[in-house]
């Protein structure tokens, strides 16, 4: 675009804007400095969806105009049926601030925008309409979350189809802690196992931890994402952390996080065991490699979630309860081993986990809840169903026993770190 100006006033905040041709002055597209110079041109890469355009001349950044140029017309599109994004506007956006799309191909309804930086490993996910005839959308850049750098935008249609990605520069982000409250509402990413879902309990401790959030922090609202499965163990939890992008979105997005896991890995072996098919002249293979992998997907546990989550996110743990202590005690699964009975065998492999456990949260600074010392006793020898905490079951907690694990979190407070 070339310019001529009639005087020598041109400052360092005269600028040319491209408009869609009769826009309103506050929707540029995209703009460029003139540089002090009373003759010029300067270079815009024209890639806005086909339509008519022009060029605005401005002086001192305000947006009253001293000269337009004649009308531009764009014709042409990507050619192969994919959603394309022309531009982005603005370009550099703040947490909150809006930013439009101009493309092509978009869907009436159901785009999913991706806004992901490679660099944090972290992705948010809008679902957004479109305007005039798929060429206009929007989002909002996340008021939490949002790191300062270059983001990537992507659109994937109600199809399926794929967009190009371009470039938004994220700026100033806010620096939200839970007890702040710059924005009322908070992503609470639970993982683990049918503990974390609430198995045996009409509210398991996950819901009733929501509750303290909220109460114990005026004004804020938790969206909660609970992705514990179901009979998991921790190598499906740290599968999950690697792998699956929606749980890892939801732990990178997240506010509060809590885990547990190691239970189902201990039960298993404990089954074996108690099959005597647990291998070796004690019987016990099955249950010293149970700990070794349960010890090594721990701490590949920990440094996935520390990997992913906010600087300023609060992340909860605890410890694993033995539910079968008056059971074990009744048992003598492999005699003549030296023990008496199963309690024998097992406690020690329960307390190496225990402690293992502890030694990763500490050496990252995560607080946890001691839930082994509120089951099951300072020594252990408790049955945590004789003091009301176990379902009919024998393994999940009841009501009381979910009920515990969440006043001990909430007794944890909400600082990021211990």
């Amino acid at each position: 675009v070339a310019f001529t100006t009639p005087d020598t006033s041109n400052n360092s905040r005269d600028w040319i804007g491209l408009y869609r041709a009769g826009d309103p002055s506050d929707q540029w597209l995209t703009w460029q400095r003139t540089d002090e110079s009373t003759s010029g041109s300067v270079t815009f890469t024209v890639t806005e969806a086909p339509g008519d355009y022009e060029f605005r001349y401005g002086k001192n950044f305000e947006r009253v105009f001293v000269a337009t140029s004649n009308v531009v017309t764009v014709t042409g599109d990507p050619g192969n049926g994919d959603p394309f994004i022309n531009t982005l506007t603005p370009a550099e956006a703040e947490a909150g601030q809006r930013v439009i799309i101009y493309g092509s191909g978009f869907s009436e309804e159901n785009n999913i925008i991706s806004l992901s930086s490679d660099e944090f490993g972290i992705t948010h996910r809008i679902s957004q309409q479109s305007f005039d005839n798929g060429t206009v959308t929007f989002f909002d850049v996340p008021r939490f979350n949002v790191r300062e750098g270059s983001w990537e935008v992507q659109l994937t249609t109600e199809q399926d189809l794929v967009s190009n990605r371009l470039a938004v520069d994220i700026i100033d982000p806010q620096d939200c802690f839970l007890i702040i409250f710059c924005t009322p509402t908070h992503v609470y990413t639970a993982l683990g196992d049918s503990v974390a879902l609430g198995a045996s309990a009409l509210r398991g401790y996950v819901s009733q931890y929501e509750d303290h959030i909220e109460t114990d922090n005026a004004g804020v609202v938790i969206d909660l994402e609970n992705n514990a499965v179901s009979g998991a163990t921790s190598d499906v939890v740290l599968a999950s952390l690697l792998f699956d992008p929606a749980v890892r979105s939801d732990v990178a997005e997240a506010k509060v996080i809590t885990v547990n896991v190691g239970g189902n890995d201990l039960r298993a072996a404990r089954d074996t065991y108690r099959d005597q098919t647990c291998g070796g002249a004690d019987n016990q293979n099955c249950i010293r490699e149970a700990v070794e992998d349960f010890t090594d997907n721990w701490t590949a546990i920990i440094n996935a979630i520390q990997s992913l989550r906010a600087d300023d996110s609060v992340v909860r743990s605890m410890d694993v309860y033995y539910p079968y202590v008056n059971e074990d005690l009744a048992t003598d699964s492999w005699p003549g081993d030296g023990t008496t009975n199963d309690f024998q065998v097992f406690k020690p492999y329960v307390d190496e986990v225990n402690q293992h456990i502890a030694s990763v949260l500490f050496d990252n600074q995560i607080n946890f809840a001691h839930i082994y010392f509120v089951f099951n006793g300072p020594n252990g020898t408790i049955d945590p169903a004789d003091k009301g905490f176990i379902s009919l079951d024998g393994f999940h907690p009841n009501g009381s026993g979910h009920r515990v694990i969440a006043d001990q979190l909430r007794q944890l407070g909400y600082n990021a770190t211990p």
